[in-house]
């Protein structure tokens, strides 16, 4: 068993180009699971497996010209493409998820005297893949 890995090493990255500034970032995958309760269920309800999807989140401080940033990510749900989002620590050894996705909300927030920050959301479309960096 490996050893715990640290948070702050792991990032989103659109294609091989990490989000900039992200504070804080997660992946969730999900099973849709289908009913398969029968009258012989005994009473109990059974499932079988179903549609898996995938999405990404991220938070980050904003700023107007990072190396990859909210104007990059703006770019793209404008363009409404389908982008590669990789979710990794990139350090050799470690796993990595990556698939096509779909912004599927982006926002800015700033508040009276405190840091402005943007979050993105991501939807995965078709497979999510686990590799080894």
């Amino acid at each position: 068993m490996g050893a715990p890995q640290n948070g702050t090493l792991i990032g989103i990255y659109v294609g091989n180009t990490k989000i900039a500034n992200v504070v804080s970032n997660s992946f969730k995958a999900d099973n849709a699971l289908r009913d398969t309760t029968t009258k012989d269920s005994g009473g109990w309800s059974a499932s079988g497996d179903g549609l898996k999807s995938w999405s990404a989140d991220g938070k980050g401080l904003f700023a107007d010209a990072p190396t990859y940033g909210f104007s990059d990510l703006w770019a793209i749900f404008i363009a409404g493409s389908g982008v590669t989002v990789k979710i990794t620590s990139a350090v050799t050894g470690e796993k990595k998820y990556s698939g096509t996705a779909y912004i599927t909300n982006l926002s800015q927030n700033a508040d009276l005297e405190k840091t402005a920050e943007f979050s993105v959301s991501f939807k995965g479309s078709g497979v999510l893949t686990e590799a080894t960096n």
